[in-house]
């Protein structure tokens, strides 16, 4: 399992400076026992 979400990083800083919150595009594949859990059942 693969999720692809959009997420901003960053600090509260003045606008143009390297601490400035940016929108980053994040991908992370799950490990196998992590991507099987929301198809267990209870």
């Amino acid at each position: 399992m693969v999720i692809d979400t959009r997420a901003r990083i960053g600090c509260t800083a003045p606008i143009g400076t390297t601490d400035d919150a940016r929108l980053r595009h994040l991908t992370v594949a799950l490990p196998p026992r992590y991507a099987a859990r929301p198809f267990e059942t209870p």
